[in-house]
Formats: C-alpha cells, structure tokens, sequence
C-alpha cells in the first residue's frame, strides 16, 4: 500500500496541526505498520500541502515518541517488544474502561448516535472485507466513547497508547496469514452491549465491556503478532 492511499488529501493552506492530526489517525487507525519509513516528501504529496507544515507535524510526532528518528535521520514508525505491547495494552484496559464508565454517566443523544453509527459502519465494512475501513471505524467508534467521557486529560492519555499499538492493528492481516473476519467478528459482538450501557447509563455494565473488548483484543494479537527482540 502506497502512502497516498493511507492517507485523505488536505488543502494547501492546512497548518501544521492539521497534518499533524491527520498523521496521528492514521497511525492510530493502523495504516501504517511498525518500522515503515515516513517521508517528508511522499506525506506532503499524499496530503497535497507544501513539505514545511509536515516536517513540523513529523518533528512534534517525534518528540511525543508517535514516530520514531534513526541515528540516519529517517523516520519510522517505532517497533515494540512483546513486553512493551503488553504494557501499554494492559494500560489500555485501565484507562479505557474508566473513559467508557465516565462516558455511560455523562453521555449525550447525539453522542449516542454518532457511536452506534460507527458501529454499524464497522459491521458493513466486516461484511465487504473491507479491513482497512473497519479499522478506521473502529478508531472513530472508541473515540467516540472516550471524547464523551469529557475528559480531555484521559483522552489525550489514550491516544498516546493508540498511537503506539495502532500500527500493529492491520499487521497479522498484511501477510495474509489470518482472515480478516475471524478475529474481528469476536471483537465486534462486544459493541452492541457496550452501546446498550451507554444508553442505560450503566457506569458498571460498560467498564466492564469495555475491559473485556480491549482485553480479548491484547490476547488475540499477542498471539499472532510478531515483535522486536528483547532489549
């Protein structure tokens, strides 16, 4: 998959920030992959915006460790240990689950509806095969979530763990040794209850299938993935 076809052309006049974010959700989103090299020159063409904003946007990913910068000057998107991956998963099921709990005691109706929305998106993207979509619906749903937490703390906390995990959502997929279906299928059915205790307000019913949905995902991709050595 080229660069161009990870990422949604911008306008010209887009500021570093913009690059920036549209940066972040790919990453997060899994379309990159753990050790890719991200160019100056083939993210500013993708994007359709001068070179400037996006060595700005690559540089400010670099210091908040999102992208990573070799000793040769290249920028990749970094590599985790098994160890490392389990970490920030094992963060996740905390944080993640407290964003869902906070959300079922504050979440609004149109918050309701832009995540069920999410959800039925990923369910017709599951349906196509389409992965690539799936998993960008898939960010979309579980920030929704977390934004309804109304905790930009928390949020901003989240994504940072996204942002280093995300590149290894596609990776099993990519090589063709798993189907794409069988894993997210699993991953899916956890929405629907999810969604009925943010309805029902239900703090305890959603931290705890929220813990269970981040939770199966750790174990499925710590058991297909392939990591960095120890250090």
């Amino acid at each position: 998959m080229t660069i161009s076809a990870k990422l949604e052309p911008i306008e010209n006049r887009t500021l570093r920030e913009r690059v920036r974010q549209e940066l972040k959700t790919a990453l997060m989103a899994g379309r990159f992959v753990p050790g890719e090299t991200v160019t100056v020159r083939s993210v500013a063409e993708a994007l359709g915006t001068s070179p400037m904003p996006v060595r700005e946007a690559i540089h400010a990913l670099v210091a908040e460790h999102a992208l990573e910068m070799r000793p040769n000057r290249t920028v990749r998107v970094p590599v985790l240990s098994a160890s490392g991956f389990l970490q920030v998963e094992e963060l996740r099921v905390m944080l993640e689950s407290k964003a869902a709990a906070m959300a079922a005691a504050r979440v609004t109706e149109p918050e309701l509806a832009e995540i069920a929305g999410h959800n039925e998106s990923m369910a017709a993207s599951l349906k196509a095969g389409d992965s690539v979509t799936f998993l960008c619906y898939n960010q979309s749903f579980h920030f929704a979530i977390y934004r309804a937490a109304g905790n930009a703390f928390l949020l901003s906390v989240i994504e940072s763990c996204w942002l280093r995990v995300g590149p290894y959502l596609m990776s099993p997929f990519a090589s063709g040794r798993e189907r794409v279906t069988d894993h997210y299928q699993v991953g899916v059915s956890f929405h629907d209850p999810i969604i009925a205790a943010l309805k029902a307000h239900d703090v305890a019913a959603a931290e705890a299938t929220m813990a269970a949905d981040v939770a199966q995902g750790t174990r499925w991709y710590g058991s297909v993935l392939e990591f960095a050595p120890e250090e």
